[in-house]
């Protein structure tokens, strides 16, 4: 079989190379959900049998899709993205936690020092306002030091990026993984490229001209596009290079029916292997008989540009489109222009030079494979840096040792503290935003944050922050059923104290816990304690069971 455009190595051997590597680390991975109704077009799901991690795959051929979904799978293990969300504290006192080569810069009033460089601190925190505490990685329960990575500056030199930085503004945006350091670098550059350029177009409702029909005929891609469309659909491919500047193609998929739209972008530097990108994308996943995720044209700018909109375009491409995508432009459309005596990765350099980018990557070699991460300031961003400021989750180590033992005075002012300053809502299931994963069923699984807060307000014993949240803060329906009863006894408890009428509406069990709480004592039937290494948590055992395979892969 033949490589696939763009790649240095047969496709069969890709797959072959990858799995090796995946079993021998210990994985047990089940391709799930393989779809193909349309002519070079597949698509398939990767499930890792023993834990919640997968990754999905598409590409023009069944063994380009499955290359896709394996590679992903590796970049995200690889550059330790699947656990960016996940409790690691129990784990990570083993020298490294995220990679070997990760630097522990010290969380004291010199952490800027250390960390990026006068240039990316001018963007990152324009107003120098962010402390040392926002950068603390919300993985640990460690005060003492800032977890980074070191990225190498494509204009010399590294610089280190805190985890947690990475982990608030770009989530997985410009990961990567091929079969040589340059191919991961090319697919790495080109993807963060695509997201920039895409927020660009749909935030600013821009319209594109259409990629003439002759080209799209010429270029064998007219097939799978009347394929498509003989499910009742319009396709429009859309040159999204803006006059040439970057290599970028969108795809429209129209619904005749109702004038929804959904869009697909894709990125590289030979424009045809940016078209198969677009087209694959667009039905990754998805069945067309049964097609879900358009969204309706809204002719509102400040809807499309809204940064929730943006972030649904990110997850799985389902927000609002701007009528102007659609609109018939009176402009030829104006691919960029590759050299192919030039390299996929010096025509990537040249384009952003070009518009006054720079980037930052770092590359690991797994084996016979590579993985990379790319950062390009200004133009990569998935989430405003703003939320640095905002939304950081600096303590939330500390707010998961409230979970496993009564605090004493200090630490649980300083949980109240954070309750007090942090921006959380509270309908936020409070596990799932503390990275810890519970079964369905066990009491802490539905547990929110206001009832973390009236916990650490019964503690203290502050009757009157109790009644205000009890009264005039939480949803009551929002909670657990099995809570219900003893959430709205103690609120009756604190306004009457008639222990006589309560026990007529409640039972004995409920009483007990609403006393316990009285007398600042949490009720643990219905708020269990967790182990400190979450092994009495079947779920979270399968994320540190992964991990253990992630950091033999990487040694």
């Amino acid at each position: 079989m033949a490589n696939i455009l763009g790649k240095y190595r047969d496709v069969l051997e890709t797959i072959t190379i990858v799995k090796g590597l995946l079993k021998s680390a210990g994985f047990d991975l089940e391709e799930k959900e393989l779809i193909h109704q349309v002519e070079n077009i597949w698509s398939v799901n990767l499930q890792d049998k023993d834990s919640p991690f997968y990754t999905n795959g598409k590409g023009s051929t069944k063994e380009n899709c499955l290359a896709s979904a394996y590679c992903e799978f590796l970049e995200r293990l690889g550059t330790g993205f699947f656990f960016f969300d996940y409790a690691l504290d129990h784990l990570g006192e083993e020298g490294w936690l995220y990679s070997p080569d990760e630097v522990r810069v010290p969380n004291d009033n010199n952490y800027k020092k250390s960390l990026l460089n006068k240039k990316l601190w001018k963007f990152y925190d324009p107003n120098n306002v962010l402390e040392s505490n926002a950068f603390l990685d919300s993985g640990l329960c460690n005060k003492e030091s800032i977890i980074s990575l070191p990225f190498t500056h494509n204009k010399g030199g590294v610089v280190n990026f805190p985890v947690e930085l990475l982990r608030n503004i770009y989530a997985s945006n410009g990961l990567s993984a091929g079969n040589s350091e340059v191919e991961t670098l090319v697919q790495g550059v080109s993807e963060a490229i695509e997201r920039g350029v895409k927020n660009y177009i749909i935030s600013e409702g821009l319209s594109l001209p259409d990629i003439d029909r002759s080209y799209l005929v010429e270029n064998d891609f007219i097939d799978t596009i009347n394929e498509i469309e003989s499910f009742g659909f319009s396709v429009k491919v859309k040159d999204a290079s803006l006059k040439g500047r970057f290599p970028v193609i969108c795809v429209l998929l129209i619904n005749l029916e109702n004038g929804s739209v959904l869009s697909s972008f894709g990125s590289h530097p030979i424009v045809n292997v940016a078209i198969d990108r677009s087209l694959t994308e667009l039905l990754q996943g998805r069945k067309l008989e049964s097609f879900e995720g358009f969204s309706s044209l809204s002719n509102n700018y400040d809807q499309v540009a809204d940064e929730a909109n943006l972030e649904s375009h990110f997850i799985n491409s389902s927000g609002i489109l701007h009528y102007n995508i659609v609109k018939p432009i009176n402009e030829e459309f104006t691919l960029w222009q590759y050299d192919k005596n030039t390299s996929d990765l010096d025509f990537l350099n040249t384009v952003l030079k070009k518009e006054g980018y720079e980037y930052f990557y770092r590359t690991k070699q797994i084996g016979d494979m590579w993985v990379s991460q790319t950062i390009i300031p200004h133009l990569s961003e998935i989430y405003p840096v703003e939320d640095l400021e905002y939304e950081y989750k600096n303590s939330v180590g500390y707010i998961r040792s409230f979970l496993k033992r009564d605090l004493d005075n200090d630490i649980l002012l300083e949980n109240i503290e954070w309750f007090n300053c942090s921006y959380i809502s509270g309908d936020t299931r409070i596990v799932e935003y503390l990275g810890i994963s519970t079964d369905e069923e066990h009491l802490l699984h539905s547990l929110l944050a206001d009832e973390v807060e009236l916990l650490l307000y019964i503690q203290q014993k502050n009757v009157d922050k109790i009644k205000y949240i009890l009264n005039y803060q939480i949803d009551l329906s929002l909670v657990d059923k099995r809570r219900l009863g003893f959430w709205s006894g103690l609120n009756l408890a604190i306004l009457d104290n008639d222990f006589d009428t309560l026990s007529v509406l409640y039972t004995k069990e409920i009483i007990k816990d609403i006393e316990m709480a009285i007398n600042g004592v949490i009720p643990r039937r219905l708020f269990p304690l967790i182990l400190d290494d979450y092994s009495d948590l079947d779920k979270h055992k399968k994320i540190s069971g992964v991990y253990k395979k992630y950091r033999k892969l990487l040694l």
